[in-house]
């Protein structure tokens, strides 16, 4: 059986909390099986420039507790940029463990008005997790796109992580893994046929890098359909990074599901 209580308040126009309490009873053994609490809060400001949200969560089991909170903060510093944050714990404290995992991640995406061919976005994550070991890991990226003309657009990347990991009995590693890259595309054709080149350099800590090139070649037969043949040669290894290149030609088709789909649907079934 499940009981439950909910509650909204509009504390005012800005301002809305939330509360949430369950209650799950196991008639058959007349058992409790669990009780959870649930604390959320949702605020913006008055020109809708800013907006946060806070929520906390507590379930208590016969065989423990468990905790999740995340808070998080997003808004428009000036018309050209725009910044987010938000952070999560998570505290696992059943069956006599300990587990905990925070994440913390700020970001930054930045288009100027007067210029809108240029973007940038940008962001660090930090997490934590304890449980048999503990690892620590900060990851970044940033990227940048513009627009040359109305058929040539550019692209850039850069992009790490740091993972340091320790066991319970005092050993650790670390290591670093970072990425260049950067590529075209250029649609030509009214706008029917596209190529894309790009190219990566991924290296390490431990002096292990790898080099990637590509090439692809795309035909628009009609609106909202893209058929595509490309090419990846990569050489050299990092471990545990392989999922990020391959070798090899590939096919690609992609439909773009809207309502111009469905039209052509029904023209082709002459409705």
């Amino acid at each position: 059986m499940v009981q439950g209580l909910s509650i909204d308040w509009e504390i005012n126009d800005y301002t809305t909390f939330s509360a949430d309490i369950e209650h799950v009873r196991n008639l058959d053994r007349e058992e409790s099986e669990l009780t959870s609490v649930a604390l959320g809060m949702k605020w913006h400001s008055a020109d809708d420039t800013w907006v946060g949200d806070a929520d906390l969560d507590t379930t208590w089991e016969e065989s423990g507790t468990t905790h999740y909170a995340s808070i998080g903060l997003a808004g428009k510093v000036t018309p050209d940029l725009t910044v987010l944050g938000r952070s999560r714990v998570a505290l696992d404290r059943r069956n006599g463990n300990d587990f905990r995992r925070m994440r913390t991640r700020v970001g930054a995406a930045y288009r100027p008005m007067e210029d809108p061919r240029l973007k940038v976005l940008a962001w660090y994550e930090h997490r934590l997790e304890q449980k048999h070991n503990r690892t620590e890991t900060h990851m970044w990226s940033l990227d940048a796109n513009y627009e040359a003309d109305e058929n040539l657009r550019l692209n850039g990347k850069y992009a790490g992580q740091h993972q340091k990991v320790e066991t319970a009995g005092g050993i650790s590693a670390a290591t670093t893994t970072q990425l260049l890259q950067a590529g075209l595309h250029y649609e030509f054709g009214d706008d029917r046929f596209q190529v894309g080149v790009n190219a990566a350099h991924l290296w390490d800590n431990d002096g292990n890098s790898a080099n990637g090139v590509g090439a692809e070649f795309g035909f628009v037969p009609r609106k909202g359909t893209l058929l595509a043949i490309g090419y990846n040669q990569a050489s050299g290894h990092v471990a545990r990074q392989g999922d990020l290149y391959q070798d090899g030609a590939y096919l690609q088709f992609n439909l773009l599901l809207d309502n111009s789909l469905w039209d052509q649907l029904d023209g082709f079934l002459g409705n």
